[in-house]
């Protein structure tokens, strides 16, 4: 399962819209560029619901690109959108109840419905928007707005992955950009629900202590090292989502 399909994994309602771009002129590259591509990378590729975040994002991305092509507002399925399609399809699949939304804003999550019932529907979700992609891409076949969006998602991850290792790379490094890139990928561990259980449950201030040291450690290695074949190495599960 998936961390899109697990809804014990909190999605990120605010991220940025990100398109894997590294700066125009690497002779400018700032030591802001090496810490805001080493914070996306490490959203998108370096957390425990890093797919889930670059799934919405291409999301975010899809729909602006719709709305300028064609005028028309899509939802977002990994938030409430198409919620009650996906609801009204379980229960075709299933011969179940499966409570209705009554309120704007209500997610998979707040019905009571059971775990595993809380993960077909955010799929549920997820295929009714694919479905409207696809219906607007027949017809407007100029616009470049169809395409699957798990494969939009992982190509936006590569992109991310990619520019903050040749953003650091042409950097030139040191200590302030060394820095950077560790700052870069801790705080992107804030965004995620492992890390935060993490720093709250244990023995106290020395286990969060021990958690943010350790993730800025790792950090470094992933995205410090610019290698990525080190990159792989040391992470193949979360890495290889994105294949």
């Amino acid at each position: 399962m998936s961390e899109f399909d697990n809804p014990a994994i909190l999605s990120q309602p605010s991220l940025p819209d990100y398109n894997g771009s590294t700066p125009a002129s690497w002779n400018e590259a700032s030591h802001g560029d090496v810490f805001s591509t080493a914070l996306q990378s490490n959203l998108v590729d370096g957390l425990s619901n890093s797919r889930s975040v670059a799934v919405q994002q291409a999301i975010t991305q899809r729909n602006k690109a719709v709305k300028d092509a064609t005028g028309q507002d899509l939802e977002d399925p990994s938030e409430d959108g198409y919620l009650t399609e996906a609801v009204r399809r379980l229960r075709l699949q299933q011969g179940s109840y499966i409570p209705t939304p009554d309120m704007p804003g209500m997610m998979a999550s707040d019905l009571g419905v059971s775990a595993e019932d809380q993960a077909r529907l955010r799929q549920l979700q997820l295929q009714v928007y694919q479905e409207q992609v696809d219906d607007l891409a027949k017809r407007y076949p100029d616009a470049p707005i169809g395409g699957d969006i798990q494969t939009a998602a992982k190509d936006l991850a590569n992109k991310s992955v990619a520019a903050a290792q040749e953003t650091y790379k042409q950097s030139g490094g040191g200590p302030i950009n060394f820095l950077m890139s560790l700052a870069g990928g801790a705080v992107s561990a804030v965004r995620d629900p492992l890390q935060l259980a993490a720093l709250t449950v244990g023995a106290g201030e020395a286990t969060a202590f021990k958690s943010v040291a350790g993730q800025m450690l790792e950090t470094f290695v992933r995205q410090g090292a610019v290698n990525a074949g080190v990159q792989a190495v040391t992470e193949p599960g979360v890495a290889a989502w994105r294949a």
